[in-house]
């Protein structure tokens, strides 16, 4: 059984219903099976909302959003997706948030686990910087 994974870049600005400018991209998609980890560049696709909406809500929920905040202003949305084949096998996708509004930048570890056909989050770490965030993605 394979596992789709989406991957999201995202720039939207919005001032209703709530002032919005935010820019949030994938640092990095590792995949590791074991001891092997593969980086992941994925391959476009078009925004679906039947197929990318529920992976999509779970990421900006993590950052306190939805697609609703996004999607009422200018909106780029960009989505890479790969198939993921081996049963327990570990995504760690290191996501860069910015916020122009609050000047904040935010470094996010997600790590999903493929587990019965499906991707679920496993854990999830905010970081100080860039650097740390890359050390996490890069660590076995």
């Amino acid at each position: 059984m394979v596992s789709k994974y989406y991957r999201f870049e995202i720039k939207a600005s919005s001032s209703y219903p709530r002032k919005i400018d935010i820019q949030l991209r994938s640092l990095k998609t590792v995949v590791s099976k074991g001891k092997s980890n593969e980086v992941k560049e994925g391959e476009k696709e078009e925004f679906d909302p039947l197929e990318h909406l529920i992976p999509l809500e779970t990421q900006l929920s993590l950052l306190g959003l939805t697609y609703n905040d996004i999607s009422h202003g200018s909106i780029d949305l960009k989505v890479k997706a790969f198939e993921v084949h081996e049963e327990n096998a570990e995504i760690r996708d290191g996501i860069v948030f910015e916020d122009k509004v609050t000047g904040k930048k935010r470094f996010i570890l997600v790590c999903y686990r493929r587990e019965g056909g499906s991707l679920k989050i496993s854990s999830v770490k905010e970081l100080d910087s860039t650097e740390d965030l890359i050390d996490a993605l890069n660590s076995d």
